[in-house]
């Protein structure tokens, strides 16, 4: 297959926002990644359809593959405007990436199955759109302040917003907040509150492309998905081929509001 360089980077970068294997499906239609860390806490998912390419032609499988040998290969091409091959040799098992100045090459396990985790239908909660660079400014706020965020959103006064989850004796808190008027979009957005690790968050956003929409499900107690169009942009808000979703488990912390009375 043939594609420009910028497609190829932005399918295999997001898989490097996670420390796991990395599974590569090949279908007639376009090819589908999934890689999932050893703690099954972040997943990460992205299609790319084969629209975007130049030349498709392919045989359908599923084979393991290095995401950060390719993407570092990308990073150090200054002939970014000329297209990139990937091709598979399934005598060698081999899975070779040449753009112009670099040829990168590594041998792929055919026999391999990244367990992406079901997590089934969530129960009623939240789909709000934001501004990728200014929800990651957002969380890196948050980094050097708690190691856990709470991501929600109120019904009533029709806000989004981030907030430190402190140490139970810590009395300060502090909260970003966005009114549902100045998001990119909503879908009739329910009150929401989940708690999740900030450094999970922020890996994930930092893979967006810059100048991109994204969109985030969320519910009490439940995965956050965070979705985007791979080609960046606002695609996302009307539905793309080339869609890259990212899934974080909510995490558990002392300092999080309790449902009981003590």
């Amino acid at each position: 297959m043939t594609l420009e360089q910028r497609h190829l980077h932005r399918f295999l970068t997001p898989l490097t926002a996670v420390d796991g294997p990395t599974e590569l499906a090949i279908a007639d239609d376009g090819l589908v990644a999934a890689t999932v860390d050893d703690a099954m806490v972040t997943t990460v998912e992205a299609t790319l359809h084969e629209s975007l390419c130049d030349q498709y032609t392919v045989t359908p499988g599923t084979i393991s593959l290095d995401p950060n040998a390719l993407t570092d290969t990308l990073a150090a091409e200054r002939r970014a405007d000329e297209p990139a091959r990937l091709t598979y040799d399934p005598d060698t098992t081999t899975l070779t990436l040449a753009v112009p100045s670099f040829v990168q090459s590594q041998q792929v396990d055919t026999d391999t199955t990244v367990g992406v985790p079901e997590v089934g239908d969530p129960p009623q909660g939240a789909t709000t759109y934001h501004d990728a660079d200014e929800l990651t400014h957002a969380v890196d706020y948050f980094s050097d302040r708690s190691a856990v965020v709470a991501l929600g959103y109120e019904e009533v006064d029709d806000v989004f917003y981030l907030e430190e989850v402190p140490a139970a004796s810590t009395t300060s808190n502090t909260r970003y907040r966005r009114l549902r008027a100045d998001l990119p979009g909503s879908v009739t957005p329910g009150s929401a509150r989940s708690t999740f690790s900030v450094n999970a968050l922020a890996s994930v956003l930092e893979v967006v492309p810059p100048e991109t929409v994204v969109r985030a499900d969320y519910t009490d107690a439940f995965p956050i998905q965070i979705a985007w169009d791979l080609i960046g942009g606002d695609g996302i808000c009307e539905g793309t081929l080339t869609e890259v979703t990212a899934l974080i488990a909510p995490c558990e912390t002392a300092g999080a509001p309790s449902t009981e009375d003590s």
